[in-house]
């Protein structure tokens, strides 16, 4: 565990944004998970929670496959998260999308560091940008034309900016189980991926899409299934994992380590140099040393839909 990980506070005070695999079951622990059956009351109705994307864990129980952030904050912020990252997807599928990817991490802005941040990026283009993904079978896809942007939120401040053009690309790849906006100067691993690694016994949504994919498997329920074939970089999905944001990721059979972190490398934007880390990291019987490290950290990936666009 890493010494940023040690320093969190365990007490519900201070700023501080955990995350890891999340349940919307009755039952504790997650072997006696079972379907919510009971509402929460509010005042627009009864709500329900449910918990979709399952696969079998080794014992045969099913197991959840997705991510979730738990973000407190010790200021009345309204919604804890940036403003772009609520914005909903239009009702209808058009030739404009936006991809999306929602992290807590450090990060730094012109010189600034900003520790334990909630940190969106998003890359706005068209469908018809798409491109297949070099060695990455029928299902691996790129798009490297459109409009990068981060929105940096830390305590009681939000910091937007735009990279500039050229630098960044979004990617899928099934064969190596990971998604998300890598960059030309950094790699698929950065500035942010996620994808599962063999540190971590557990799988989790973007194998299990993954797995789909390229195997065939039927070890999920049938929402992963549906969501895999949705996740080709041309229509609404989601996908969460460990996220990584290093320029040396080893992806070697979902090897999942980083070399010399801090490893980073400089992207560019409107307000100056950007960089983003991995502070959040642990050892696993594939990377006992200090220099090699797995992420311990969670992100979510996610497109949307623009409101305004023609069919594409």
């Amino acid at each position: 565990m890493s010494a940023n990980q040690q320093a969190f506070p365990n007490n519900l005070k201070g700023d501080v944004g955990f995350s890891g695999t999340g349940y919307s079951c009755i039952g504790v622990p997650r072997l006696d998970c079972e379907t919510a059956t009971k509402p929460l009351t509010t005042d627009h109705g009864d709500f329900y929670l449910f918990q979709p994307y399952l696969g079998m864990d080794a014992a045969g129980y099913p197991t959840s496959m997705n991510g979730a952030l738990f973000i407190q904050t010790t200021r009345d912020l309204g919604l804890p998260l940036p403003a772009s990252a609520l914005l909903l997807s239009s009702n209808h599928a058009s030739g404009l999308i936006t991809y999306h990817m929602l992290l807590v991490s450090d990060v730094s802005l012109d010189g600034k560091l900003y520790q334990n941040a909630t940190i969106h990026l998003s890359f706005e283009s068209k469908v018809s940008a798409v491109r297949p993904l070099a060695g990455a079978g029928p299902s691996g896809a790129i798009n490297s034309n459109g409009a990068a942007r981060v929105e940096i939120l830390r305590g009681d401040r939000t910091i937007s900016a735009e990279f500039d053009p050229g630098q960044i690309y979004i990617y899928f790849d099934p064969e190596t189980a990971s998604a998300g906006f890598g960059s030309f100067s950094g790699g698929r691993a950065y500035p942010a991926m996620v994808s599962p690694t063999n540190a971590h016994g557990d799988s989790h949504l973007t194998a299990a899409v993954s797995a789909i994919l390229t195997t065939g498997s039927s070890d999920f329920s049938p929402a992963t299934s549906t969501l895999a074939h949705a996740t080709d970089l041309k229509h609404e999905t989601m996908l969460s994992d460990f996220v990584s944001s290093c320029t040396d990721y080893d992806f070697t059979n979902l090897v999942g380590t980083c070399y010399n972190l801090p490893a980073s490398s400089r992207l560019t934007t409107n307000r100056g140099d950007f960089f983003l880390y991995q502070p959040y990291n642990m050892n696993g019987n594939v990377d006992p040393s200090n220099a090699v490290r797995s992420s311990d950290n969670w992100g979510i990936f996610w497109t949307t839909f623009d409101a305004v666009g023609a069919e594409d």
